[in-house]
């Protein structure tokens, strides 16, 4: 399913992509070899919580963005939920 590759796509860079000072740094006192992506939840932190009209939707969504520590990445993990807590659609953005 495209929605849960896209969540892969992101925990998977964040462990092997970065470097692997980063990577060690996102994730301390963590084993890097070991680390799953279930492990790596722990470590998401809110960083917004929105809401709007979606136009192609023609309906309200929530939006979450989740990132690892803000000061290491940049990059954002997003999640659309509609009104009935579905999730709708998740993007990885920077």
């Amino acid at each position: 399913h495209q929605k849960y590759g896209m969540v892969s796509f992101f925990m998977e860079f964040h462990r092997d992509e970065v470097d692997p000072e980063t990577a060690a740094a996102l994730f301390p006192g963590k084993d890097l070899s070991t680390l799953s992506f279930v492990d790596m939840v722990d470590d998401l932190q809110l960083k917004r919580f929105g809401s709007c009209i979606d136009d192609e939707m023609d309906q309200q969504v929530f939006i979450l963005d989740f990132s690892f520590n803000p000061e290491l990445t940049d990059e954002l993990l997003v999640v659309y939920f509609n009104l009935e807590k579905e999730v709708v659609e998740i993007a990885h953005e920077s």
